[in-house]
């Protein structure tokens, strides 16, 4: 549930607490696995006799090979005869044997990447899940199978760095960590969460989403295709309705990137509104995504929007400065009043604002200096959720919960390993066009 005002922590994340487990040899400033970089270049003697070596040590590995019935490669999944890959992570206590659809068992290897129950592509373990990807294009199709999360590092001891499947942590026991079950009938779950800008647990992310089970998300720091699509390949391997709303083919920018229940709404109308704060906070574009929902079982209709000002801050102090969000909300006020006119229908705003929710922007906001009142509906230190009340309320809030309140900018696996918490209500959305 909602917790007391936090500090704000923008501290550097600590590293991930598993370790990178795998068969590749890990370099270090002293060459592969600590040895001592040659300065001298070898003779012809020395290259025959390391060859010859090389040569017996493979008539060996191909005996044993031979002997166990397996292909070289497959006990690291990566080719070889036929195997039988197990999901990399312990089911949580209150979700029994259930798995993710495909984990238990997959097709036969190839290439590097196996065809799993779900019809689609995954990366084995041990391989790179975007070795083959189309350069020209920005979308992705290829990630890691379920059980393992890709993870970046120099695997052979060269200088390219890139990535491969790994093992994946446990995942956690999202019911008692959420402690909530599914929306009541009739209401609406809006959700906000900043699921962090080099999170690629898209497992785990899914897994979390879908045991909340917004209706309607806001999702900050998911600026690429990449990482886009690797959350929406984990999401479908659950089963899940989900999809993103378009938006509108604008640059890569932070927002609050909009995903829905498509079994639940309609997308009527989208865009993004692009807010450049990089003359006075330099960094990637800032903008508002926006949509224009109707739920199908009603007509009932929501004008969401997503936002993420950047985060100024005056040194030392670490606290985030009011004027990126107060540029924000001025900006997109306009927007606002010309959608919620055309579509007579109540809005919801929903933010890592990076600011607090008494801070002097966001009181503008509430008090309908952009033409709209609102109210705050959930809060956590930085991260809001504000319906509308005046002139078209969007409905009675019922329960508005924070999933393990603590503070921002530390990476938690009962954030699906974000730096940020999930808050999210439950909204008694009135019926019909107003």
């Amino acid at each position: 549930m909602l917790g007391p005002p936090r500090a704000w922590n923008y501290g550097p994340p600590p590293p991930e607490p598993w370790p990178a487990v795998g068969p590749w040899p890990q370099a270090t400033g002293r060459g592969v696995l600590g040895m001592p970089l040659s300065r001298t270049p070898p003779t012809w003697i020395s290259w025959l006799s390391g060859a010859a070596i090389l040569a017996l040590l493979a008539l060996l590995a191909v005996a044993v090979a031979a002997k166990s019935g397996q292909g070289p490669w497959a006990i690291a999944g990566m080719g070889g005869s036929q195997t039988q890959i197990t999901s990399g992570w312990t089911p949580a206590p209150s979700e029994g044997t259930q798995s993710v659809p495909g984990a238990s068992q997959v097709g036969q290897l190839s290439s590097g990447s196996v065809s799993s129950m779900s019809g689609s592509d995954c990366a084995a373990e041990g391989t790179d899940p975007f070795a083959n990807h189309d350069p020209s294009s920005n979308r992705y199709h290829n990630f890691c199978c379920p059980g393992l999360v890709q993870k970046l590092g120099t695997w052979s001891g060269g200088i390219r760095r890139t990535f491969r499947c790994v093992k994946a942590p446990p995942m956690p026991d999202w019911r008692n960590i959420i402690g909530v079950g599914k929306a009541p009938a009739g209401q609406a779950r809006l959700l906000t969460f900043n699921t962090f800008w080099q999170n690629h647990h898209y497992q785990m992310l899914a897994s979390l989403l879908a045991h909340i089970s917004p209706d309607i998300a806001a999702l900050e720091e998911i600026p690429s295709w990449k990482r886009r699509d690797g959350l929406m390949d984990s999401l479908k391997r659950l089963g899940t309705s989900y999809r993103w709303v378009s938006s509108g083919g604008v640059p890569v920018n932070y927002d609050g990137h909009l995903l829905y229940r498509s079994d639940l709404w309609n997308v009527l109308e989208s865009g993004t509104l692009l807010v450049d704060q990089t003359a006075r906070s330099p960094g990637i574009l800032r903008g508002v995504h926006w949509a224009v929902f109707e739920r199908k079982g009603d007509k009932a209709r929501l004008l969401v929007f997503g936002g993420h000002p950047s985060y100024a801050r005056k040194k030392p102090s670490m606290l985030p400065l009011d004027w990126p969000a107060m540029d924000l909300v001025h900006k997109t006020a306009p927007l606002m009043r010309r959608l919620a006119a055309k579509w007579k229908s109540p809005s919801v705003f929903m933010c890592d604002c990076n600011t607090g929710d008494n801070k002097p922007s966001m009181n503008w906001l509430k008090t309908g200096g952009g033409g709209i009142h609102f109210q705050t509906a959930a809060t956590s230190d930085i991260d809001h959720i504000y319906t509308e009340t005046a002139p078209r309320p969007v409905g009675t809030l019922a329960q508005r919960v924070v999933v393990r309140p603590n503070r921002v900018g530390t990476r938690r696996q009962e954030w699906a390993m974000s730096d940020h918490p999930p808050v999210f209500v439950d909204v008694a959305v009135t019926g019909g066009v107003r």
